[in-house]
């Protein structure tokens, strides 16, 4: 089980993993990693209130 803490898309984390410019980047490099691992996503606070970028949307995942 990995449990994925959303970002907002313009904090700092993309800084320090370039090849991971949001959420659905990060979520496609989990799963590519972790191909068999139960992945749990929690939105950022920010992102699900609509207030910061890094929504991702139903029909991406």
């Amino acid at each position: 089980m990995i449990l994925v803490p959303g970002q907002v898309e313009d904090d700092f984390y993309t800084f320090w993993f370039p090849q991971c410019k949001s959420n659905l980047a990060l979520l496609q490099r989990v799963r590519a990693t972790h191909p068999d691992a139960y992945i749990i996503y929690k939105p950022h606070p920010d992102v699900l209130s609509g207030n910061r970028t890094g929504d991702i949307k139903q029909e991406k995942h």
